[in-house]
Order: structure tokens, then sequence, then C-alpha cells
């Protein structure tokens, strides 16, 4: 399967599901697993199972490992020189401390899931802004600002006080590493 582009909302749309999550937790604490064992164990269909599969695997969080019909899935090596090597190494312990935490990691990676929603992370990198600079700055409705705002604000990356908003940092690993890429240029 084509990699896709390393976007970040790309990999955050992949990460703010369930059912993904469930399987990278299962991968986490069990190693390498066929497409069955996984359908088998959380008690999926084998044609969603490998649909949620391929996506994490397209996205950079797992590594195939073929042999002959037999088709095993391993998360990829958190020191490989990866786009999402920062992110997977945050993930792996959130992973381990079971579904609580795994809320967690997906209110977290929901914040990034939209194009917008990053654009108005890394204008508000470099300094604070007022929500009709941010309209200004992003060629967007208010409407549809305050909403990203909103979204971006609920889940802890942004405050908004006196109609001026600005990024929250230190949070915890997974947040800082979501932010740090949201601010990242070079990850579109």
């Amino acid at each position: 399967m084509p990699q896709l582009q390393p976007t970040l909302w790309r990999t955050c749309r992949a990460l703010a599901n369930r059912r993904r999550l469930q399987i990278l937790a299962l991968l986490v604490d069990h190693g390498a697993q066929t497409v069955t064992s996984v359908a088998g164990t959380l008690q999926l269909g084998l044609p969603a199972t490998s649909q949620y599969l391929r996506g994490l695997e397209a996205r950079g969080f797992l590594v195939v490992q073929r042999k002959g019909r037999h088709v095993r899935y391993r998360l990829a090596d958190q020191t490989a020189a990866t786009r999402v090597a920062p992110l997977l190494s945050c993930l792996r312990p959130n992973l381990k401390q079971g579904k609580a935490s795994w809320e967690k990691v997906f209110r977290a990676v929901t914040a990034f899931t939209h194009p917008t929603r990053i654009e108005i992370a890394r204008l508000l990198r470099a300094k604070p802004l007022a929500l009709y600079e941010l309209q200004t700055a992003t060629g967007r409705s208010s409407t549809s600002v305050f909403r990203q705002i909103r979204k971006l604000e609920t889940r802890g990356f942004v405050r908004v006080c006196e109609g001026v908003c600005e990024l929250v940092w230190n949070k915890d690993p997974l947040s800082d590493t979501l932010l740090h890429m949201a601010c990242d240029p070079s990850i579109a």
C-alpha cells in the first residue's frame, strides 16, 4: 500500500477511531499479530480489521511482515526516523494503561483532525491573537474560526480570554508532542 502524505491531520484522523486505538493497544501488549488474530481477539470482522490495520500502516504506525499467505502487523520501531516516531513514543505508555487512557488519546488527537485547527495552532505559536485576527489570517468565516477554536479549547490546547486566543503548553507528553507537531511547518 502506498504511503500517504505525512500530514498531521490525516495521522490524527487515523488515530481518532476507538477501534484503531484498541488495535494499537493490543499490538503494544502482545506484539505482532495476524489480521485473523486481531479480529478474533477484538471480535471484529476480517474486512474491517484489515482496513483498520492498513490505515494504521499507511500512517506509519505499523510495519507489515509477509510470510507466504500470512500477514503479520507489528508496531513500527519508535526509534525509526519516521514522522510519527515521536507520537508513537508518547502513545505506547497511554495505550498500556487501558480504556480510560485511550479516551485521553482520542480526545487529544481529535483536536488536530482538521487542517484549519493546525493552521490556527501555527498562527498562535507566534503570539496570542484575537478571534478577528485569526479570521483574517485564515481567510475563514467568523463562524468557522469560532467552531475550530472551540474544538481546540475543549481539548485543552487553546485558552480564550476576553476574545484573545493563546496556546496551552505543558499538559502532558502526548498533548505537547501533538502541539509541537501541529506547529511544525514541515508537517503539513
